[in-house]
């Protein structure tokens, strides 16, 4: 029998095969708990199918392509771009079809299993020859299945560029930015920008005056990705794009490249037409240079937009604002969004003036109120005003920054909500009061010693010695000296029982041993209040006491 006569029967064997696959997949995925029902080896049928890829016959290998993506074995991707070299037209449109349906259903967790399946030069170097195939429809479907891949989040595709693109992959990924279809020129923008090569900006650039938008942003990004100096002068002038999203993207990535020739069109870009421009050209300038001309534009920038009528660009000044650490200048503007309108943006001003403030501008912050009259006032007024806030974050964080101000005023208002607030408002009272080094706050804190709310008792314990030496004697004095020294000897016990009540004993006790052992102890107890008079104590005596395995002896508040 010769070869004609053998190969119809072939075709029609291997047919019966894949359909008889194909009835085997719906009838184990459709036969629920059917004990009876005869199991298919997974990897027998796999394994035929990579046979059936490579077949002499197309037809074979055309059906073979698809039963895999029916299969949904993603081990199956890397034959899948094998076949994208198929000499036949149909062969390569099915396993580009299959690749990108296989890729499009695929969970993050599939894709990070694929991401692994790529690792490897010949993968990276089918993908991108496939970009310049013959047929756009098969452009065009690698497109979209490297898309997928694009967007995942936990897909990282600038290693396996990097390394396995050769000068070969990177002509032909140059090549593919002139293709008709947009996502093919997309994709082959972004490849470029992951393989950090630099003979690839001067097309990147050509780019820039794309006509398609979506063309144009990737363009940007990989302009940025490649990290070169040489990708400052395009991205500048994408700055000028007609298009928001351009001009945005120019503006992060001159920030991500941080070149000193983007200083003046970045200055520029803040006086943009959008909001949003604006806001990343500001964040931009902010987050890269440490310059008085820069920073001061850029802030004003930021502060101006807090007052936009989108609640949104308000919510972004913020977080633009939030990266200044340590800057004086974002206080007044910080202190006054705790009044806004917006409960979102209160609550989001709260948080970021507590990160700065547990930053690096406590000490310079009391600088600012004694310096000038209105400062002063607009300040003070503004945390006044948020202590009325409905939001417990922005009532504590309002305490907390009065606590700190060395205000005489704010002691006033701390008294007050200590006499007369609600539960939380009083504990954040205490909290506070300690910090303003204000002799006025020993009575009630000594009288809240005693109250009625237990969990009180600790706290006005530790606010006292924040006060400082005068806080601590007033602490002492409460306790009989005796019961003092019995609470030094004992501490580990009293610490095992966990009374709530015995918190203030135990804080004046470490206060009268000054012993480093036992502010060792306190700092890894496990109780929240004892570690924070554990690490006073030793910055009231220059030591550094570690906190964490391996320190302390052991015990245990409540011997949990």
């Amino acid at each position: 029998m010769n070869q004609e006569t053998q190969k119809p029967k072939r075709i029609i064997a291997w047919s019966l095969i894949l359909i008889a696959i194909l009835f085997g997949l719906l009838f184990v995925f459709s036969t629920p708990n059917r004990v009876d029902a005869p199991e298919e080896d997974p990897n027998a049928l796999f394994y035929s199918l990579l046979e059936g890829l490579e077949d002499e016959d197309p037809k074979i290998r055309i059906q073979a392509a698809a039963a895999l993506g029916e299969m949904q074995n993603y081990y199956g991707v890397s034959p899948l771009i094998k076949v994208l070299k198929d000499p036949d037209l149909n062969v390569r449109l099915e396993a580009a079809k299959t690749l990108n349906d296989l890729l499009g259903s695929a969970d993050t967790e599939s894709l990070s299993r694929i991401q692994s399946s790529l690792s490897n030069h010949d993968d990276v170097s089918n993908l991108i020859a496939a970009l310049q195939d013959e047929n756009p429809e098969v452009r065009s479907q690698v497109a979209e299945a490297l898309n997928t891949l694009k967007e995942s989040a936990n897909y990282d595709f600038t290693s396996i560029m990097e390394v396995n693109v050769n000068s070969t992959g990177i002509d032909q990924l140059i090549a593919a930015l002139q293709d008709e279809n947009a996502i093919v020129r997309t994709q082959a923008a972004w490849l470029l920008g992951c393989t950090k090569n630099t003979s690839a900006i001067p097309h990147l650039s050509v780019l820039l005056d794309d006509g398609k938008t979506s063309v144009r942003i990737e363009a940007v990004n990989a302009l940025g990705n490649i990290y070169s100096e040489d990708s400052v002068e395009p991205l500048i002038s994408a700055l000028s794009d007609e298009d928001t999203e351009v001009r945005i993207q120019a503006a992060r990535m001159l920030g991500w490249l941080g070149n000193s020739l983007a200083i003046d069109p970045l200055l520029a870009a803040l006086s943009d037409g959008d909001a949003k421009v604006r806001l990343q050209a500001a964040d931009s300038l902010l987050g890269t240079w440490d310059i008085e001309n820069v920073n001061g534009p850029a802030m004003e920038t930021l502060v101006a937009l807090l007052e936009d009528e989108d609640a949104q660009i308000r919510l972004m000044a913020l977080e633009g604002l939030e990266k200044e650490y340590g800057s004086l200048r974002a206080i007044i503007p910080l202190v006054e969004v705790l009044n806004d309108k917006d409960a979102a943006m209160r609550a989001k001003a709260a948080e970021v003036l507590g990160r700065y403030y547990a930053g690096s501008i406590q000490s310079e912050f009391s600088v600012l109120l004694t310096g000038d009259v209105d400062t002063y006032e607009r300040i003070v007024n503004g945390l006044i005003t948020a202590l009325q806030d409905e939001n417990t974050d922005v009532r504590n964080t309002a305490l907390w920054v009065l606590g700190n101000s060395a205000s005489p005023r704010a002691v006033d208002v701390l008294l007050a909500m200590l006499k007369e607030g609600s539960a939380n408002d009083r504990l954040s009272a205490i909290r506070a009061i300690g910090y303003t080094k204000d002799d006025r706050a020993i009575e009630p804190l000594l009288a809240a010693l005693a109250d009625a709310d237990i969990g009180l008792r600790g706290e006005a314990a530790l606010s006292l010695i924040h006060l400082g030496d005068i806080g601590v004697k007033a602490l002492l004095a409460t306790f009989d000296e005796q019961v003092l020294a019995d609470a030094v000897t004992d501490y580990k016990s009293i610490i095992v029982e966990g009374q709530d009540s015995t918190q203030p004993l135990l804080i004046a006790a470490l206060m009268k041993a000054e012993d480093y052992t036992m502010a060792d102890d306190y700092l890894n107890c496990g109780q929240e209040v004892l570690e924070k008079a554990g690490g006073v104590w030793a910055g009231m005596n220059g030591y550094y006491v570690m906190q964490g395995f391996g320190s302390g002896s052991g015990v245990i508040w409540g011997g949990q």
